[in-house]
């Protein structure tokens, strides 16, 4: 598959272990243009980060933009990210109960050094404990779908607490957040003001899509 550009790979142990089209690093090392990655799936997640391993050859695809559906257990993305994170420019993180259980975010920052842009769903995703600045991230994706698990009391604190991150010194570099999804009953909330405030004074804006 010369061509291909985008690749949508749901991960099953008992097909990988077939070979050729049905093995990840297979149809990979096939795609020599390939700049778009959505990796998902059932899967033994050792077998999984070894397929990541085998992916590690210094020339073979430009790819620049991966979704990550759910995290891999016991830091299975660092393999991941020691794959393609220098080359990575988009990443984002799915919808999964999992992200918002474990801390994530920072291990992708660090060993995504060009990272322009990461997107990830704010009410299922951790608050992240940033160690050093990210310097190249120029926007964040927020999703707004709502996590039933949250109450309107615990919802707004994880609310305060991104934003915080956000309009910290963690991106210096970052320039606009984008929200995504419905955020009629956030930007209506009374607390809503106060963080659009800190977003413009820091020198940064609000992009609803």
């Amino acid at each position: 598959m010369p061509t291909l550009r985008r690749l949508e790979w749901w991960h099953n142990d008992s097909a990988e272990r077939t070979g050729g089209i049905n093995s990840l690093s297979g149809v990979i090392r096939g795609c020599p243009k390939l700049e778009y990655l959505f990796l998902c799936g059932n899967s033994d997640y050792s077998r999984l980060r070894m397929e990541c391993r085998q992916l590690v050859l210094p020339t073979y695809t430009p790819l620049s933009q991966v979704i990550v559906d759910s995290p891999i257990p016991e830091h299975g993305l660092d393999t991941l990210w020691e794959a393609f994170g220098r080359q990575l420019r988009t990443v984002e993180f799915g919808k999964h109960l999992r992200f918002l259980l474990s801390d994530n975010i920072p291990s992708c920052l660090e060993q995504c050094p060009h990272l322009s842009e990461f997107n990830y769903y704010l009410f299922f995703t951790c608050v992240p404990h940033i160690r050093e600045p990210h310097e190249s991230v120029t926007n964040i994706g927020l999703h707004a779908a709502v996590n039933a698990f949250l109450d309107e009391r615990m919802a707004w604190e994880h609310i305060e607490r991104h934003f915080s991150i956000l309009t910290g010194t963690a991106f210096p570099a970052l320039r606009s957040i984008t929200m995504y999804g419905n955020w009629q009953g956030i930007v209506s909330h009374p607390c809503f003001p106060a963080l659009r405030e800190r977003v413009y004074n820091g020198g940064r804006v609000l992009i609803e899509q």
